[in-house]
């Protein structure tokens, strides 16, 4: 009996991670589909001003679009502070990338404005992000290449990338020790941090970093026991923690969102990572720009979770 419940618990949450990938026409998001409806005046909301949530999408705004128009498209945000739906997503119309964030994601109870802006970068991740990319979709141009494969980073690498290089750029030139003064952030991961980086600045933008992943993850586990919850089920997803790490080794690379235990960890990775932002990820080569096991690291690389690595 308790093997069946098991197993049909596993069903369920697979089921799941079926409905809630960002996919290649926006028609779904970085979160698991749901009902979840956060107005503007309502009283769940977290205090995030739309001042606050239109400052953080503008930043972002002027750090990538130079990048994408290198690369011969538009970046263009959709920053809708009304819509209440708790949702986000990524998608192209030809050379025009769009990313689109709701005002109702901003207001989630467990929402920061650093988790507004990581929500952000992991979509902008989707357009730039690098190898792994989803299997399916329509594919891209790259260099004057046809790109049979997706143009969209597939979800464990734009949480990836979103960390390492785009949260990192979003917040390189702020004074970091001063705001991780007042998170709560666990020894464990102070720890961490301190031993993977020798200067202030870099260990502190770790944390920041580390705190904003909390925040997201904690979110989507409450958005996926929501869900557990509506259908009638009585298992629940457990919090989110930065001291343990999810123990699944996949046996092949997932394409769609992990749950949030392995999102986290594969934040955690990406602030660990030592390798600069400014080195760009690859197309081609899943080593480039990413701390990776085939150069020795141990450290900042995809967890086995939801990667697989390729044999060498």
């Amino acid at each position: 009996m308790f093997k069946t419940y098991i197993l049909g618990t596993l069903v369920l949450l697979l089921s799941l991670g079926n409905t809630f990938a960002c996919d290649e026409k926006g028609e779904t998001g970085i979160v698991p589909e749901n009902d979840m409806f956060i107005g503007v005046n309502d009283k769940s909301a977290n205090g995030i001003t739309k001042r606050e949530f239109f400052k953080v999408v503008y930043r972002l705004e002027k750090i990538y679009s130079s990048v994408f128009y290198q690369n011969g498209e538009n970046l263009t945000f959709t920053r809708d502070w009304n819509e209440g739906s708790v949702n986000a997503y990524a998608y192209k119309r030809e050379s025009n990338a769009y990313v689109v964030i709701n005002g109702g994601l901003a207001r989630h109870p467990e929402i920061t404005i650093d988790a507004v802006a990581l929500t952000a970068c992991h979509e902008i991740g989707h357009h730039i992000g690098g190898i792994p990319v989803k299997k399916k979709g329509p594919g891209r141009i790259i260099n004057g290449r046809v790109i049979k494969k997706s143009w969209a980073s597939n979800e464990g690498q734009a949480d990836y990338f979103g960390v390492m290089k785009c949260f990192r750029k979003y917040i390189q030139n702020d004074d970091n020790e001063k705001i991780i003064a007042s998170m709560r952030i666990p020894n464990s991961t102070i720890r961490k941090c301190d031993r993977e980086f020798s200067s202030r600045k870099d260990r502190a933008i770790c944390k920041r970093s580390m705190a904003a992943a909390l925040s997201l993850t904690r979110m989507f586990t409450q958005l996926i026991n929501a869900g557990l919850e509506k259908a009638g089920k009585d298992f629940r997803l457990a919090p989110v923690s930065l001291v343990k790490m999810d123990a699944k080794v996949t046996s092949q690379t997932n394409d769609k969102h992990p749950l949030p235990q392995c999102r986290l960890d594969t934040f955690f990775q990406g602030a660990l990572c030592d390798i600069h932002h400014s080195v760009d990820v690859s197309y081609s080569d899943l080593s480039t720009g990413t701390c990776s096991r085939v150069d020795g690291y141990r450290v900042g690389i995809r967890p086995l979770c939801w990667f697989k690595p390729p044999k060498s």
